[in-house]
């Protein structure tokens, strides 16, 4: 038994010891190793979520990779150390490299979809209040007086457009923020007002339509969720009955029938 044990031991502190020395390693050498083992587009990625999620100044997606890309490899090398002396032990090291190989991208892609989610929730009450305040002033104090109203993530894009309005000029600014917030119909909207100021348009028009779109949009995807949670509530109880026939009820038919069979 102790002769069993020992070896696991041992393994279990070198993997402890392997994953302690890819959480402190120098930046210089994890930066390097995001380099050399990630593709230009996948650091090009990793950059853009970033920079939508306002971190790049905090994060350097070279540094993640390079966790990433040292720290599966140390959990995989303990797996394979590990497998001689216990299986599940292995297994449970191979999984880990695994997860913490797939975890960075997947979280980073997952606060993505947050962000959107929280535009696609206030972009209509910013267009109607755009549409408001811009018949009272011009669309430069427009957009100004909506970024109190709005909340989230279309709050923080507002606010870095205020501070970039006081540097650059206004089609400038709305295309950075058109870049920066990565949602479509906030740049279509930016683009048919700049088209609309350039040609002299209407543009409370413009924004009325967009209203009214926006408004339609946000109802019909609330229509489409109002309409799957019957289905959920319909299939989750199905799974859950047939999970409890699978684990308990046939097993115990099984036995009943072998019984009988001996008799």
């Amino acid at each position: 038994m102790i002769s069993t044990v020992l070896p696991v031991c041992i393994l279990v502190a070198a993997a402890v010891f392997l994953l302690i020395v890819a959480w402190k390693a120098p930046p210089d050498l994890v930066r390097r190793a995001g380099r050399r083992f990630s593709s230009a587009a996948t650091r090009e990625r990793y950059r853009l979520y970033l920079w939508r999620l306002g971190r790049e100044q905090e994060v350097d997606p070279e540094v993640i990779l390079g966790f990433r890309a040292i720290a599966s490899a140390a959990a995989v090398l303990a797996g394979v150390m590990a497998w001689p002396a216990s299986l599940p032990l292995a297994v449970l090291f191979l999984g880990a490299g695994a997860l913490l190989y797939i975890f960075p991208e997947k979280y980073l892609e997952r606060k993505e979809k947050q962000r959107l989610q929280s535009l696609r929730r206030e972009f209509p009450l910013m267009v109607t209040l755009l549409k408001v305040f811009a018949r009272a002033s011009d669309l430069y104090q427009a957009m100004r007086v909506v970024r109190g109203a709005v909340r989230g993530e279309l709050k923080r894009q507002l606010d870095i457009l205020a501070a970039e309005l006081e540097v650059f000029p206004l089609p400038e600014a709305l295309d950075n923020l058109a870049k920066r917030a990565g949602y479509g119909p906030l740049a279509s909207l930016i683009g048919v007002v700049m088209m609309a100021i350039q040609t002299g348009a209407n543009v409370e028009e413009v924004l009325d339509t967009f209203a009214r779109h926006a408004y339609e949009e946000r109802v019909n995807e609330i229509r489409r969720k109002i309409k799957v949670q019957p289905i959920l509530m319909a299939v989750i109880p199905a799974v859950m009955s047939l999970s409890l026939l699978l684990l308990f009820v046939f097993p115990m038919y099984a036995s009943i029938i072998d019984r009988l069979r001996v008799y």
